[in-house]
């Protein structure tokens, strides 16, 4: 039963990693989710350090880097805020560290961070 479930499971990524406009439109799903995750920091005015965003904003650069900016297909296994505040009444500046590495491979590099969105 394992088999035949993680047959299917490739079969779906296969689906999904062989056109670009698939790849594409899984970017701007995570795009709407990291945005939904920030707009409940800004409005809820939740603990800037809520992990969803954190999570939110790992799946959403994991996806970026599938769209073919990378020689290599990567992954973002982590992100780390150092700094991260409200920098007006819809925005927000942060800094720190993401790890990102080649996919299947176990190593992973520290890039730094900073965005303003």
């Amino acid at each position: 039963m394992t088999e035949e479930v993680g047959s299917r499971e490739d079969r779906y990524w296969k689906y999904i990693y062989s056109s670009k406009l698939r790849v594409k439109r899984r970017v701007l799903r995570m795009e709407r989710l990291a945005a939904r995750r920030l707009s409940l920091l800004l409005v809820k005015e939740r603990s800037l350090d809520d992990w969803r965003f954190a999570t939110s904003l790992e799946f959403l650069l994991t996806w970026k880097l599938k769209t073919g900016c990378c020689p290599d297909i990567m992954w973002c296994d982590e992100v780390e805020f150092e700094d991260i505040h409200i920098a007006g009444k819809r925005a927000i500046r942060f800094s720190g560290s993401a790890w990102i590495g080649p996919e299947g491979a176990d190593n992973v590099f520290q890039v730094p961070l900073e965005a303003y969105i």
